[in-house]
């Protein structure tokens, strides 16, 4: 390998700036066109083979904006080989990932174009073929643990149980009204028989919630009402406070132990 010549230079640059650019602008044939027919994309531990298997790779990739960085190239006649770190920040959540760009180019007569790319990730322990996975924030956190405190509620109340029975771990336990429930079959077969019924249905209010995380796990105590329509009035029916342990699953957080405990007059 050679150091390029100042037209190659030129040439090779202006390709790494229109990859980046044609995904930035989602023109995904302008993009296709930067590879040779018999490319290859190695990404996630996969690899994706000719221009059909790389626009199935980018059905599934999200948007965001692509910051290619300064590349060393060498050049072999009518081959290049080409390292390029790039930021790359997503559309969406607005995260980053840090990448490295490995490339095998050839000169064809359409000018330089990609033979092969390999993207690896950086990381705390180095480069790696996936991305480490993001550490939540405490916001992050406490705004998953009231989507699931909220949904119970929500599922409860419409009587959607086999949705409700998702807030729960497979191996949950519910402790309520003296009786102990374990497992999310059972779960839910115990809010059919409990508030299956429209008449045994009512509107669940929670508050006043403080919780703490510990890794995967978070201890969470909150405040509850029960409203019900016993003579065509709203009024409060039972007031108590919720004692959870909690989970972190790989899409939200889910109960793996819920205790109602009904507030009662004191004697």
């Amino acid at each position: 390998m050679t150091t390029p010549s100042p037209e190659d230079q030129v040439a090779i640059t202006d390709l790494l700036a229109r990859y980046c650019l044609a995904l930035d602008r989602d023109d995904l044939d302008g993009w296709v066109a930067l590879f040779t027919d018999d490319a290859r994309y190695h990404v996630f531990g996969r690899a994706f083979e000719g221009r059909a298997g790389l626009r199935a790779m980018m059905a599934g990739a999200p948007r965001g904006l692509h910051l290619g960085g300064m590349a060393t190239i060498g050049v072999d006649g009518d081959t290049a080989s080409v390292v390029q770190n790039a930021l790359f920040v997503d559309a969406a959540s607005h995260e980053s990932r840090l990448v490295i760009y490995t490339d095998e180019l050839v000169c064809s007569e359409h000018g330089w174009r990609f033979r092969s790319r390999r993207c690896q990730f950086i990381g705390a322990d180095g480069l790696g073929d996936r991305p480490a996975a993001a550490i939540p924030s405490d916001e992050a956190d406490e705004a998953a643990i009231l989507r699931t405190l909220t949904a119970y509620c929500h599922d409860c109340d419409d009587a959607r149980f086999d949705d409700l029975a998702q807030c729960f771990t497979e191996d949950a336990t519910l402790v309520a009204l003296g009786e102990v429930v374990t497992g999310r079959a059972e779960v839910a077969a115990w809010f059919q028989a409990a508030q299956g019924r429209p008449e045994q249905r009512g509107k669940h209010l929670t508050t006043n919630v403080r919780y703490e995380v510990a890794g995967d796990r978070a201890d969470v105590v909150s405040d509850f009402v029960w409203l019900r329509f016993p003579h065509q009035h709203l009024v409060p029916s039972t007031t108590g406070r919720y004692v959870d342990e909690m989970e972190r699953g790989p899409d939200r957080w889910r109960f793996r132990r819920r205790e109602i405990q009904l507030l009662r007059p004191s004697e």
